[in-house]
């Protein structure tokens, strides 16, 4: 059992024409949640993806047991294996626009090469994270570690339009020093831009 905030479930396919209501209200826990479905026609390897971000109301301890319930719902529902990862919360950064609406997800997934899981953290605490959710258009930056299916590093960030990334500060928060000297050392490297997303669908006790 982990420490989990959040249910990630990876479906490789564009599932974004779905009735998502209709899964997202059956609930398999009796933990409060919500339910956020975030789709993608092409991710890197050219495939629709589809993740669904379970948000659970406090963090507890969740087997690997619940998460595969979780799991044979959706896959089940969907036509379309799932895969579940526990993503356990360590960043949620104030943020420049929190009440503004969401366009586009982006999703930074990496492994630190070894020795510099301890220097990634801090330059995503203390520069990177906070410097990017101050930019004009940035709704919620947050961090996960992911506990099962990796790359272990799980940074999200929800933004206004898509535009959001080239803008010019969002750039000057990507080019510093500290910036140069951890991004050599990301392994396992996925980025993925959704760029449709199903706000909140669910909340039931």
């Amino acid at each position: 059992m982990v420490l989990t905030d959040c249910l990630l479930l990876r479906v490789p396919a564009d599932l974004a024409a779905r009735d998502w209501a209709s899964w997202a209200y059956a609930a398999l826990t009796p933990v409060p949640h919500q339910v956020r479905v975030t789709c993608t026609p092409q991710d890197e390897d050219a495939q629709g993806l589809t993740h669904v971000y379970v948000h659970f109301e406090h963090a507890f301890m969740m087997g690997s047991d619940q998460s595969a319930a979780w799991e044979a719902s959706l896959s089940q529902w969907a036509g379309v294996a799932a895969q579940a990862s526990r993503l356990q919360l360590v960043l949620d950064c104030p943020c420049a626009n929190p009440e503004d609406k969401i366009s586009t997800h982006y999703t930074v997934q990496t492994d630190p090469a070894p020795g510099w899981e301890e220097e990634i953290s801090q330059w995503y605490a203390q520069e990177h994270m906070p410097g990017l959710a101050m930019v004009n258009g940035c709704v919620r930056a947050q961090r996960y570690i992911n506990h099962d299916h990796g790359p272990r590093s799980f940074a999200g960030y929800d933004l206004t339009a898509p535009e959001v990334m080239g803008s010019p500060d969002w750039l000057a928060v990507r080019a510093s020093d500290w910036s140069s000297r951890c991004r050599p050392h990301f392994t396992n490297t996925r980025r993925t831009f959704f760029q449709s997303i199903h706000t909140l669908l669910g909340a039931a006790p």
